[in-house]
């Protein structure tokens, strides 16, 4: 049983992997994003609710915990993207002197 646990466990850490990144895509399509302020607001999606409720149904702080790991990997996803525009930019200053 406990090996079932953790396949699921391993299953749903990689879905959710792999929607944080999809997700990152489609909004960066569409929208023009500050890494900084998801960022900030990251931990602010479990911290406002934890510090202001005493008694949080655990169904409820998956959902935080969820939201903060989409909003975690999109900063991340965003980084990784402004890190290659820039690479791209140097390597052709480069070529040129």
């Amino acid at each position: 049983m406990k090996i079932m646990v953790g396949m699921f466990n391993v299953i749903s850490l990689v879905a959710l992997l792999l929607v944080g990144i999809k997700i990152s895509n489609l909004v960066l399509q569409k929208f023009k994003v500050n890494r900084w302020i998801l960022a900030f607001t990251a931990p602010m999606v479990i911290l406002i609710p934890t510090i202001l409720f005493k008694n949080i149904s655990p169904w409820v702080m998956n959902i935080l915990i969820v939201i903060f790991s989409i909003e975690s990997i999109m900063f991340f996803e965003i980084t990784r993207k402004v890190m290659n525009e820039k690479e791209k930019k140097f390597s052709k200053l480069k070529k040129r002197y």
